[in-house]
């Protein structure tokens, strides 16, 4: 290391460590020199994947030492409570009372239990233990309470932020985001799309806005003024997936072609169907989808520009990685959801 300049290894660390935060871990370990060296770059991604590595990461957060040389810096932040591999982070959590004004100083509290005999401690501990340091608390009360205090500490370098979040009965309060350029909300619940972007504050840096894998019975027009509401120079938008039970009524894409032409700035559309599901779909036949898709199809790209309409191979449900897929691929400088986005263009997502 001593043959190349800081400046240099500074360099390297600030492209390598956008992988979720794996790379950032690997460095700070290598040696003292690699550690000081990668310390500004360290938390540059962080995917966080499950409720104990969330209220870890918001416990360190907490007792991070901030100084003028010493600032934590995330520029790219997953998390997620919906794994498929993980019981706990299921749908069905106990609703709970949610803290008034969670701080850190109260995360901090509550996790400070951790460090007493838990290196060895299973998943299941690391949580039992932040739930019995306040019982009136439950998994989902701590997880909205830990990514709030974790996005308040990130806002102000904070670019790409993507959520996919099973909660019931608590709303995930999202700080205001001055920096952020890129959302994507999956909120697995019976919240509507209206009411996910109404607990949102402003943001002016906001381009790119992905609402795929969120429930919507709004017209296409509600979500696009929603969406300009807190996000007033936005390019690309997402909307929520449509089923043959969201799409039928044909004649929302004509007002919402009126409203795209009153847009000042054009906004690329991204739209995806999800295919007919012949055991769960009592509503239509297979050949009644295939007509309504056509119609679709034929309204949107004959009323709006700049539209990318696909008809999906697999059903959102199924597709527990493409979200995270997404956001490491737009970190890496690839299209991720937004490829072809100013193509109009019928097209396949396996």
């Amino acid at each position: 290391m001593n043959r190349c300049p800081i400046e240099l290894w500074e360099t390297i660390f600030s492209y390598s460590c956008i992988d979720g935060g794996n790379t950032g871990c690997s460095l700070s370990l290598t040696s003292r020199a690699f550690h000081a060296a990668s310390r500004r770059f360290r938390y540059h991604s962080v995917a966080l994947k499950g409720l104990p590595s969330t209220l870890k990461f918001a416990q360190m957060l907490s007792e991070y030492p901030q100084t003028a040389n010493n600032q934590i810096c995330i520029r790219h932040l997953y998390m997620t409570n919906n794994r498929p591999d993980d019981s706990r982070d299921g749908p069905g959590k106990i609703p709970s009372k949610a803290l008034s004004g969670p701080t850190l100083a109260s995360l901090t509290r509550i996790l400070s239990i951790f460090h007493r005999g838990t290196n060895h401690a299973s998943i299941t501990d690391v949580v039992q233990n932040a739930l019995s340091a306040d019982p009136c608390q439950s998994d989902e009360g701590l997880l909205c309470n830990a990514l709030h205090a974790i996005l308040c500490k990130a806002a102000p370098t904070l670019i790409t932020l993507s959520l996919s979040i099973s909660a019931g009965f608590l709303e995930p309060e999202i700080p205001p985001l001055p920096a952020l350029v890129e959302l994507t909300l999956h909120y697995s619940s019976s919240w509507s799309t209206g009411k996910a972007l109404g607990a949102l504050t402003p943001m002016p840096a906001l381009r790119k806005l992905d609402l795929l894998g969120n429930s919507c019975h709004e017209s296409p027009e509600d979500v696009l003024v929603h969406a300009a509401e807190i996000a007033p120079n936005l390019t690309h938008i997402c909307f929520p997936v449509l089923r043959t039970s969201t799409f039928q009524g044909i004649s929302h894409w004509l007002y919402l072609g009126e409203a795209m032409r009153e847009r000042a700035s054009p906004l690329s559309l991204y739209v995806q169907l999800d295919p007919w599901a012949e055991m769960l779909d009592v509503i239509s036949s297979r050949g009644d989808w295939e007509h309504m898709y056509e119609d679709v199809k034929s309204e949107v790209e004959k009323n709006l520009d700049h539209v990318v309409l696909c008809a999906r191979t697999k059903p959102i449900a199924d597709c527990h990685y493409e979200q995270e897929q997404n956001w490491r691929d737009r970190m890496h400088g690839l299209g991720g959801r937004w490829a072809g986005a100013a193509v109009a263009d019928l097209q396949n997502i396996e």
